[in-house]
């Protein structure tokens, strides 16, 4: 195992442990990845967004947030929102609902907050707003559980 610095059309930059050359289903994710984020790219648009949106977002919600995945799996879902930079805020708030959701398990909470975490960190399209905000936001949660 070794780390390699991954970056997708200055988007994102995130570290991936990556097995030896000869691992056979490692290169066959790699190149799914590849081609599937190659499709999104190519076949998003005005008109299709919304199905893509409710499909992506579904998906994540049953199938990838409430499980221990690889790390770029994700990726798919963060790539996609940010191919419009006016969307970032759609999955940053579905990221902080799943966190401040008291019906969740914990480790979902865990992995909603988590999930923002990294889409911050690793979006290009995030700015400084956009962290205060969610820092903001962080913080009222923190003097509403804790008042001084």
């Amino acid at each position: 195992w070794y780390q390699r610095r991954v970056r997708v059309n200055n988007l994102f930059s995130f570290d991936e442990s990556v097995k030896k050359p000869e691992d056979e289903i490692g290169n066959k994710l790699d190149s799914l990845l590849t081609q599937f984020l190659q499709y999104i790219k190519s076949n998003v648009s005005e008109k299709n967004f919304d199905m893509w949106y409710k499909v992506l977002l579904l998906a994540f919600d049953a199938h990838i947030l409430k499980a221990h995945f690889p790390p770029n799996v994700p990726f798919v879902l963060f790539y996609f929102f940010n191919l419009h930079s006016s969307l970032k805020s759609m999955i940053m708030d579905y990221f902080w609902s799943v966190f401040i959701d008291k019906n969740q398990p914990a480790i979902v909470r865990q992995s909603g907050i988590m999930y923002l975490s990294s889409f911050v960190n690793r979006s290009k399209s995030v700015g400084k707003a956009d962290f205060e905000k969610n820092y903001f936001n962080y913080c009222r949660l923190v003097s509403q559980l804790h008042p001084q």
